[in-house]
C-alpha cells in the first residue's frame, strides 16, 4: 500500500492510500455530497478540473459499468474517498472503481477522514491542492499548487456535429460538456437530436432546422465561455426557444447582461431542495456548479422561476422577450421521468411541438 496526501493550498493536509491511477495532480478540491453515481461524477466533463472529496463514506460497493459514463473518458483530476470497496457486488458490474481509475488515469486517495476535510472545505471554501506521494518541500508543492490556474477550456461529449436520429421533432444540444446521460433522456423523448461541439456556429445549427435548441453542461469559467461562443449563440435568440442547462444557462445569462458570481464550495451532488415558484411544488435535484447567477434586475427582461432552499440562490429563469429559459440543475434529477417535470422544461419540451 502506497501512503499519499492530500495536501490545500493553505498547507492543511489530510494522509491517505492511494488507488486508482499512480500519478500527482494539482486542482480545485470540493466536497461532493452524492451517495452513489462515483463513475458518472468522474466522468462528468464539469468536474475536468477538480479535485472531489465524496461526503458519502462507502464508495465503489456496486462496481462500474461502461454504459454509466457521463463522457467518453474521464474527466476529474482525482477523487478522494474514506472507504473504497476492493470487490464490489452488482449483476450488471464489469470491475472494480479501483481498476476503472487506473484505466482513465484518475488518482484517487482513500482512508481520509472525508467528514473532517468536507467540513473544512464547507467552512474555509474549496481551494487548490494536490495529491502526491512526493516528500518534497512545502516550498516546492506550493509552487506546483499554485501553479495550476486551475481553469480548462471548455471541451465537449462530442468533437464533431453528432446525429441521434428518432421520430420527433429536431433539437439542436450544444454541447458544452452535457452528460451523456441528459442527451439519453431526451432521445427517449422522441426528439431527433443534432449535437454540436463547443466549436459549433449559428449556421451550422440553423441548417439542421431544428424546432429547439438547448445549451447544456459546462466547465470551466463561463463568461470565457459566453466571450468565445456568444456571438454564434446571440444569431440563435430570437429565431429559436431556447432551454439553457447548468452551465448553458450561465452563459445565456452572461450574454444578456447578467453577473455571476462564485459559490464557496459550490453545488455539486444530488440533493439539493429546489422550489418552483410558480407552482410552489418542490424538487430533489441533481446539480454540479460553482457560479451561481446573481439576483436579475427589475429592467433585465429575466424573471426568477426557480429558487435554491438551502441558500435561497437563483436556480432557473425565464426571458420571454427571447424566448430563452432555463435551470441552474440537471433536469432528469433522481427520480423517475415521469414524476420528474417542472414546468418550465416541461413547456419549453411542448412549445417544439413533441410532448411528453
Amino acid at each position: 500500500m502506497a501512503t499519499a496526501a492530500l495536501i490545500l493550498e493553505d498547507g492543511t493536509r489530510f494522509e491517505g492510500i492511494s488507488f486508482g491511477a499512480k500519478e500527482e495532480v494539482t486542482g480545485w478540491v470540493a466536497p461532493h455530497t452524492s451517495m452513489v453515481g462515483y463513475q458518472e461524477i468522474i466522468t462528468d466533463p464539469s468536474n475536468e478540473s477538480m479535485i472531489l472529496c465524496m461526503t458519502y463514506p462507502l464508495v465503489g460497493n456496486y462496481g462500474v459499468n461502461r454504459e454509466h459514463g457521463e463522457s467518453y473518458q474521464g474527466r476529474l483530476k482525482g477523487l478522494v474517498v474514506r472507504d473504497l470497496c476492493a470487490f464490489p457486488v452488482h449483476w450488471s458490474s464489469e470491475g472494480s472503481l479501483h481498476h476503472f481509475m487506473q484505466e482513465e488515469g484518475v488518482p484517487g486517495l482513500r482512508g481520509v477522514d472525508t467528514r473532517a476535510l468536507s467540513r473544512y472545505l464547507f467552512q474555509n471554501g474549496a481551494q487548490k491542492g494536490i495529491i502526491t506521494s512526493s516528500q518534497a518541500p512545502w516550498e516546492k508543492l506550493y509552487q506546483k499548487i499554485t501553479g495550476d490556474s486551475g481553469q480548462v477550456e471548455v471541451r465537449g461529449v462530442v468533437d464533431k456535429e453528432t446525429r441521434w436520429e428518432n421520430d420527433g421533432p429536431r433539437l439542436a444540444v450544444i454541447d458544452l460538456g452535457i452528460r451523456l446521460s441528459f442527451i439519453k433522456k431526451l432521445h427517449r423523448r422522441g426528439f431527433y437530436l443534432g449535437i454540436f461541439p463547443p466549436s459549433f456556429t449559428a449556421a451550422d445549427v440553423k441548417n439542421f432546422f431544428p424546432s429547439g435548441v438547448v445549451v447544456a453542461g459546462g466547465g470551466g469559467n463561463p463568461e470565457k465561455t459566453a466571450a468565445w461562443s456568444g456571438k454564434e449563440l446571440k444569431q440563435l435568440m430570437g429565431d429559436y426557444p431556447i432551454l439553457g442547462v447548468s452551465g448553458g444557462l450561465q452563459v445565456l445569462y452572461v450574454l444578456t447582461g447578467g453577473r455571476l458570481a462564485c459559490l464557496k464550495t459550490g453545488h455539486r451532488g444530488d440533493n439539493y431542495p429546489v422550489k418552483e415558484l410558480i407552482s410552489g411544488k418542490i424538487y430533489i435535484t441533481s446539480q454540479n456548479h460553482w457560479y451561481q447567477l446573481t439576483e436579475p434586475g427589475h429592467d433585465s427582461g429575466w424573471k426568477v422561476s426557480y429558487r435554491n432552499l438551502h441558500d435561497k440562490t437563483v436556480e432557473g429563469l425565464d426571458y420571454g422577450y427571447y424566448g430563452l429559459t432555463g435551470v441552474q440543475f440537471w433536469p432528469q434529477g433522481l427520480v423517475k421521468e415521469s414524476s420528474f417535470k417542472p414546468q418550465q422544461v416541461e413547456n419549453f419540451i411542448q412549445s417544439t411541438e413533441g410532448g411528453v
